[in-house]
């Protein structure tokens, strides 16, 4: 499995914290960190904008490292991938991506599964999921995230212009 593959199948080496970090790339992290701030609603600030890859050792930003259901879910199973865990398709941390991202569930070897819309946010135009992490809202949004596997806009979506 390629190693920055992460435990959920998104692809890191696409993410833009993984991208500022090994460019070291301030700008790029002042871009991320407005951002993440505003769709997460808590202050991010750029000095958390580094991370080396989910499953790869070195910094991790400090949602990916401690605050990720997903990531110490397989960490506490000892799995490669949530792809490779028994429970995969039941499981309820890793289901908001899977049913919503082609990519990631191609990337965990899992073929496409029937899932029921999820709620929606727009933010300056871009659809992505939205999905409660650890009480508070947490909005996945990365450069790897296809906007066409989103589910439709619906009367349970939140639109931020």
């Amino acid at each position: 499995m390629e190693k920055y593959i992460a435990y959920c199948g998104l692809n890191c080496e696409t993410c833009q914290a993984r991208i500022a970090t090994i460019n070291n790339d301030n700008e790029l992290r002042e871009k991320v960190s407005k951002l993440w701030s505003e769709l997460n609603g808590v202050e991010i600030t750029p000095e958390m904008i580094n991370c080396a890859g989910c499953r790869i050792d070195g910094v991790k930003t400090p949602f990916c490292d401690s605050l990720c259901q997903i990531r110490q879910c397989a960490l506490g199973r000892k799995v490669q991938t949530c792809g490779i865990c028994a429970d995969v398709k039941t499981c309820g941390k890793v289901d908001m991506i899977l049913g919503n991202n082609e990519e990631a569930r191609r990337n965990l070897g899992l073929s496409k599964r029937r899932v029921k819309p999820r709620p929606t946010i727009v933010v300056r135009g871009i659809q992505a999921p939205l999905s409660r992490v650890s009480g508070a809202f947490f909005y996945c949004i990365s450069r790897s995230f296809h906007i066409s596997a989103c589910a439709p806009l619906s009367a349970g979506s939140l639109c931020i212009p």
